[in-house]
């Protein structure tokens, strides 16, 4: 999780706990797709290597969305805290 992680700019500790099971698939789905796409590479299976490759782009685009959901959740948060007037 911590190589996905950084990956994402995040230190783990930052990552909302919410997202922490999000994060480990996206990390079990890189290792999937690299897994596949080697396996096919060796055995010469051109269906290995295309579902590796399709494994590969899903993953991306699931942490792509769940760097996005953090980020605005962030945004979301900032946004909330009371301004502090400097007006005494």
């Amino acid at each position: 999780m911590a190589g996905v992680s950084s990956v994402l700019g995040k230190n783990p500790q930052t990552i909302p706990r919410n997202y922490t099971d999000k994060v480990g698939g996206i990390t079990f789905g890189a290792l999937a797709a690299i897994g596949l796409i080697a396996v096919g590479i060796l055995t010469g299976n051109p269906f290995l290597i295309l579902g590796g490759v399709v494994t590969g782009v899903i993953t991306i685009y699931s942490g792509y969305r769940t760097y996005s959901e953090i980020k605005k959740e962030e945004q979301e948060k900032q946004q909330k805290k009371p301004i502090e007037s400097s007006s005494k």
